[in-house]
């Protein structure tokens, strides 16, 4: 019969290894949430950018969580003068505070809130969108404001869109 030391032992030893189960699951469960995404056109949703990490929750993907209040589902390649425009509206997005904001420059992927995006549009400074990085729930705030995937389409930066195989034909989706 085991002493209590051994059984001491034995019971840390399973509380560790359960601990550590349960930061497994946790780790799978977070990297599923990011993967179930879909983009614009239900496909998985791909990368924004890791270089500036983008994200309301800093993974590179445009998703979000309860605490986000802008909805971050538009993945943009920001020009100056969306730049200029972001700023003139209170939203500095080019000024760094680090460490946890870099500062954005021209051509950077960044995930802006859908509503930020739909008043640029309205004012003809919104940035082209990278259509397979944009997240499905956008199209939801879009109908709210009569708009459609079509605007996000004559919004997208070419270049992306066309390296990664998305075309108008995957609308029919």
């Amino acid at each position: 019969m085991p002493n209590f030391e051994q059984q001491n032992l034995h019971k840390k030893f399973l509380n560790k290894k359960f601990k550590m189960i349960k930061l497994i699951l946790l780790f799978i469960f977070a990297l599923k949430s990011i993967n179930c995404e879909q983009n614009v056109y239900n496909m998985p949703l791909e990368l924004c950018s890791d270089s500036p990490m983008t994200g309301f929750t800093r993974t590179g993907y445009c998703i979000a969580n309860e605490h986000d209040q802008g909805s971050h589902f538009v993945c943009a390649t920001v020009t100056a003068d969306f730049l200029e425009y972001s700023k003139s509206m209170g939203n500095d997005l080019s000024t760094p505070h680090p460490p946890y904001f870099p500062g954005l420059k021209p051509g950077d992927n960044w995930c802006l809130c859908v509503y930020r995006w739909i008043q640029a549009k309205r004012n003809g400074r919104q940035p082209p969108v990278v259509l397979q990085s944009t997240n499905f729930r956008t199209l939801e705030f879009l109908r709210n404001f009569n708009l459609t995937l079509e605007d996000l389409e004559t919004s997208t930066n070419f270049d992306q869109n066309l390296s990664a195989g998305v075309t108008n034909s995957k609308r029919e989706l």
